[in-house]
């Protein structure tokens, strides 16, 4: 989505440029905790080598960055100055500036999972930021650095518990709101994209829960970015992607998502940018099946480029943007 974004740009205007190099200052509470974790966690109790790091420190390099992993927010954070690096492009000529937030799969930080000495000397793994008993901020703590005016988020596809996922939605929306009824903002949440898996809901999860074989841990592997993954899982199943039939049932992310903006009353503050329609029928718009590591794999997730399918979800963009800007001049004119 962000190159097609780029593209369309470009396509539009003339002064499109990639945004200078640039960081700016993280939120203090955010800096502090994950600070916090890194020096907590940089590397396992001397008793646990063996445990957490694996047979000949084969996981050694997990701890790179301090946890194990790292994840979302404290991923992005430069641990000498405690800064976050920014990505996108500027269209000089509406005095726009678009940040990516790329590698963001849940709405905030988490599953930062640490080895600890436990009880009667064994080691066990936390998440030492669950987001039950120790959350970290969200990546909407990282609007005001920046000084946004809009902010577009999804969240879901990387989600397969709904009881958390809902948890997370609920905390996300309520931020957002905060957000969208300022003077001159607007809160955009996007709808998560249909799969396109063999089975009734098209869903990944629901896929593999039938069928556990269809999806195959490949020891270092190497992604389709061209990095090294020692525990790589790839799809395993049929070459094509199904079709979704008149009966198949609503994503249960969005069912999610438009509940508790609905409960919360929070639809005079979010704008949600439909997206479930527009990619329901594109089954045959999937990567087609490659040869990688040895076997056939195929994608049913993510889709080609079409200039046409984009132009589409950009006309919804603007559409939701713009519903969320007058929602924030109807909120000052009702307080007025």
């Amino acid at each position: 989505m962000v190159h097609a974004l780029e593209c369309s740009a470009r396509a539009h205007f003339d002064t499109v440029r990639p945004l200078p190099r640039h960081t700016t200052a993280a939120a203090p509470e955010l800096a502090r905790r994950c600070t916090q974790l890194r020096n907590d966690h940089a590397a396992p109790p001397p008793v646990c080598e063996t445990a957490c790091l694996g047979p000949n420190r084969s996981n050694a390099h997990k701890y790179s960055a301090g946890l194990f992993p790292s994840f979302g927010a404290c991923r992005d954070i430069r641990k000498d100055n405690d800064k976050i690096s920014l990505d996108g492009f500027v269209v000089r000529e509406t005095n726009t500036t678009v940040i990516f937030r790329l590698h963001s799969i849940a709405s905030s930080a988490h599953s930062c999972l640490a080895c600890v000495e436990g009880p009667q000397g064994t080691c066990d793994r936390i998440d030492a930021c669950d987001f039950d008993t120790a959350p970290l901020p969200s990546h909407m703590s990282l609007m005001p650095a920046v000084g946004a005016d809009a902010v577009v988020f999804n969240f879901g596809l990387h989600y397969s518990n709904e009881k958390r996922y809902r948890a997370h939605m609920v905390r996300l929306m309520q931020e957002m709101a905060s957000f969208g009824q300022q003077s001159g903002k607007a809160a955009v949440f996007r709808e998560t994209s249909v799969q396109h898996f063999p089975v009734a809901s098209g869903d990944y999860h629901d896929a593999i829960a039938r069928d556990p074989s269809l999806v195959v841990v490949v020891r270092n592997g190497t992604r389709g970015d061209g990095k090294q993954d020692d525990q790589l899982r790839e799809w395993h199943g049929g070459s094509f992607c199904a079709a979704r039939s008149s009966s198949s049932p609503q994503s249960w992310r969005n069912q999610v998502v438009h509940d508790v903006v609905g409960r919360e009353g929070l639809t005079h503050a979010v704008a949600i940018q439909p997206f479930e329609n527009l990619t329901a029928p594109m089954w045959d718009f999937h990567q087609h099946p490659v040869w990688r590591n040895g076997r056939w794999s195929s994608d049913c997730t993510h889709f080609c480029y079409s200039p046409r399918f984009w132009d589409r979800s950009f006309h919804d963009m603007y559409h939701a943007l713009r519903r969320g800007f007058m929602m924030s001049r109807a909120k000052i004119g009702i307080a007025k």
